[in-house]
């Protein structure tokens, strides 16, 4: 029977308690290099002086952009300790990305690594509320502060700031895998239920050694990984970043009990060549952060020997939501039961419970869900309708009470008025010999409204047809469902947790397809005229025009369908009579879904494309969108 009693105390007393309990005892394991739970609380406490002797307060926002290492952890909880709030940055971002997010947040200081520090001064005229860069460096630019140079004039006490249980101790970024990324505002007592509910469940204790290769900046790895080592007192092994030979070799080094993972960490691990590793000290290895493959779990378990815990969360919940067993009865492709004091639902789109094995949204509610989303009143509002939060994702819950992902919302396909779940899918083609990776997303179709295509990475020296996959999807599904495209590539762009970029490969812009250099003429021109006008210019459609006003097109098969209906020659025929109206236009920078969106509703075949300033400057249609995708001839960007 599990205790869920949970102790109110905030993270920063709880690696206090931690550095009381286990005092020199290893903390983390860095390169050979010890750290134990003593020296973290003490060097945290000097940390979290330098901030406050800095003019920094209770609630301010600090970033912290580096990669995994012992000064990330003291970094974070050091900045607690402040009472300030983490904001942990992904360290692929750029630009963009950095800008938005350290604007949003507010914050006032960054903590980065020498390694990641230029990306900072680039962009460092635009950070309007930063104050001061701090670098895990001993020598730094001018106008920058030594983070080791802080901690040695530090002050190795706590400090007189009290952080209440549901103050905000983090706010983590979403991946923006469905538009701009929120800031999802955790508490201390958000984190504290999950790590003190999964600590039970999978029965983590000081005993236990983690292997740790998952990103610090990640809610995975801060909110399970990180504060599960103070909480249960567990020493954490740790990597920079994910290597699939170093993660097994620290596991038989150190005699790791633990690895947690997401999807892509354990295809890796299933391509190392030498699998004669000693892993007889594990006992535990979780999933998640994205779905598993099924086959891919099956062949984990049949060459070392384990099976996988898929678990089921995000950022938004403190992360995990559900978890299949640790004793107990495990479903392969279901992420398992609620945990407990976690309720979990699944509803219509009017937000109707729905019956058991009905695909619906999953909506949750619990001590683990965030306090709601930094600045964004409407989203929060809009996510927690009717006292639930909505995940977005879609799923069901089987007679055993079992709950199945199935995918996102917003990422389902409807073809030809069929629902088609990605996960389905790409849970079929993996299971083809020759299959390494896939993703499966919908594009636009003028005919059905979306086609399924599906994105293969073939494994090492094989090769495939798409007539070969075709078939194969074909005898394991109903035709509806059967891709209708595959474009084999070298690698699926997903983010830094493992989710597949759906956005990156099924959008595309405006501009990609459409006709450039529009050709126009007046309405009052005959046929005739047009027709030879678009041959000797060497176009099929012209923009209609009365004066400068554009008001309509006109392609070659409207003239000839009308000439040969009438039995003239065009000459008498005014283009007045032919062209189609109204016109409508799309920016050059919509994605195609737009375009195709438009042409539905108004039932035309045929758009004018403007740029920003309202200029037409091309023209794009149905045929023009289905020909690039079936062809494969456009260039999906790629990050």
């Amino acid at each position: 029977m599990l205790d869920l009693e949970r102790p109110k105390m905030p993270l920063d007393q709880i690696l206090s308690k931690s550095a009381e309990n286990f005092g020199e005892k290893a903390a983390i394991v860095w390169n050979d290099k010890e750290y134990s739970f003593k020296d973290l609380d003490s060097m945290s406490n000097k940390f979290a002086h330098a901030l406050l002797e800095k003019g920094l307060t209770k609630g301010d926002r600090v970033c912290i952009f580096m990669q995994n290492s012992p000064e990330f952890v003291v970094s974070h909880f050091g900045i607690i300790k402040a009472g300030c709030i983490t904001v942990p940055l992904n360290v692929m971002y750029r630009k963009r990305e950095l800008v938005h997010m350290v604007n949003d947040s507010g914050a006032t200081v960054m903590v980065t690594s020498e390694g990641n520090l230029p990306y900072v001064l680039e962009v460092r005229n635009d950070l309007k509320s930063l104050r001061e860069i701090i670098v895990t460096s001993s020598n730094v630019p001018e106008g920058c502060l030594s983070f080791y140079r802080l901690l040695e004039n530090g002050v190795d006490k706590p400090t007189d700031v009290r952080n209440a249980d549901d103050d905000v101790a983090v706010i983590c970024y979403t991946s923006g895998t469905t538009g701009s990324a929120k800031g999802a505002m955790i508490t201390h007592s958000n984190f504290i239920s999950n790590i003190s509910t999964l600590s039970q469940l999978w029965e983590l204790t000081d005993r236990d050694k983690l292997m740790m290769a998952l990103p610090m900046f990640h809610v995975h790895g801060l909110g399970i990984a990180v504060h599960g080592m103070v909480y249960c007192g567990y020493t954490m092994v740790l990597l920079e970043r994910f290597d699939a030979k170093k993660v097994m070799e620290g596991i038989e080094k150190y005699k790791c009990t633990v690895f947690m993972g997401v999807p892509t960490m354990y295809i890796k691990l299933l391509e190392l060549d030498d699998c004669k590793y000693d892993l007889s000290s594990m006992r535990l290895w979780t999933v998640g952060s994205a779905p598993m493959p099924v086959d891919a779990m099956e062949k984990f378990k049949e060459r070392y020997g384990f099976e996988l815990l898929e678990r089921y969360g995000m950022t938004e919940t403190a992360v995990v939501i559900a978890s299949n067993p640790l004793k107990g009865k495990r479903k392969p492709g279901s992420v398992g039961l609620p945990i407990p004091g976690v309720e979990v639902k699944i509803v219509d789109d009017e937000d109707n419970p729905l019956p058991v094995n009905e695909v619906g949204e999953i909506v949750v509610r619990g001590p683990n869900v965030m306090k709601g989303y930094w600045n964004r009143p409407q989203e929060t509002e809009e996510a927690f309708r009717n006292g639930w939060f909505h995940t977005g994702d879609l799923g069901k819950i089987d007679e055993e009470g079992y709950l199945h992902i199935v995918g996102r919302k917003k990422e389902m396909i409807i073809s030809g008025g069929f629902k088609v779940f990605p996960r389905e899918v790409e849970e079929v083609l993996h299971t083809h010999p020759k299959v390494k990776e896939v993703a499966v997303v919908g594009i636009p179709d003028p005919v059905r409204g979306e086609s399924v295509k599906a994105y293969i990475v073939l494994k090492d020296g094989t090769t495939a047809t798409e007539k070969e996959l075709d078939e194969y999807c074909r005898n394991n599904l109903a035709a509806f469902k059967v891709p209708r495209i595959y474009e084999f590539v070298s690698s699926i762009p997903r983010t830094p947790s493992g989710k597949i970029l759906n956005r990156l490969l099924s959008q595309a812009k405006v501009k990609d397809l459409m006709i450039p250099d529009v050709k126009t003429i007046d309405r009052r021109v005959s046929a005739y005229e047009a027709a030879k006008y678009m041959k000797e210019s060497n176009v099929g459609s012209l923009i209609i025009t009365d004066g400068d006003v554009p008001i309509g097109i006109v392609t070659m098969r409207d003239i000839l369908y009308k000439v040969i209906s009438l039995g003239s020659l065009g000459k008498d025929i005014s283009l007045s009579n032919i062209m189609s109206t109204p016109l409508l236009t799309v920016e050059a920078e919509e994605d195609i879904s737009k375009a195709a969106a438009l042409m539905r509703r108004w039932n035309v075949w045929r758009l004018a494309v403007r740029n920003g300033n309202g200029q037409l400057i091309g023209l794009i249609s149905g045929t023009d969108i289905f020909r690039a995708f079936v062809g494969r001839k456009m260039e999906i960007p790629r990050s």
